[in-house]
């Protein structure tokens, strides 16, 4: 009987597990690798589009790995750094926007918030992250991450990968 109830107990553990999102925003803050983060990315955003590797900018610190994946409706961008996650900009669930912006809610003022024609838009004190929910209520409302003004913006990877090197 015990063995039943710790094999339930450790499949349990592993759905769980399983079916956790992939979270852009922790997997950057964790320098997440290439050969872990593709499979996730791949996994939730589809077959990978275009990789990009000559940006056409100079940067001595490693190969610098755009990843594009998607449609115009679920459109995903990847920058790694020396094959680490940099910046990124792509669809999220309401989810992972709540596990993003849920530890900026406290103390209040961590974020300034935008309201926009159809959604809202919150952003960092330091303009670095930005979550937009576009289309509230249509059939079309999404919810969009984006980490790295620099990057994203400013078209800066470069600058980007400097910001994050070792």
């Amino acid at each position: 009987m015990r063995g039943l109830l710790t094999g339930f107990a450790v499949a349990l553990l592993c759905t769980a597990v399983q079916a956790q999102e992939f979270n852009p925003y922790q997997a950057m803050l964790d320098r997440m690798s290439l050969a872990e983060a593709e499979p996730q990315i791949v996994a939730r955003y589809g077959p990978i589009a275009q990789r990009q590797k000559d940006i056409g900018q100079d940067y001595d610190g490693g190969p610098i790995l755009i990843l594009s994946m998607g449609d115009e409706d679920d459109f995903a961008l990847f920058l790694f750094c020396a094959e680490k996650l940099a910046a990124f900009s792509a669809p999220i669930s309401p989810t992972v926007a709540a596990d993003i912006l849920g530890p900026m809610a406290e103390p209040p003022g961590q974020l300034s918030i935008h309201p926009t024609e159809d959604g809202i838009s919150l952003h960092s004190l330091d303009g670095e992250l930005a979550v937009h929910y576009f289309g509230v209520g249509t059939k079309h409302s999404l919810v969009n991450a984006a980490y790295s003004r620099l990057a994203w913006t400013q078209l800066d990877f470069a600058g980007r990968c400097a910001e994050v090197a070792d």
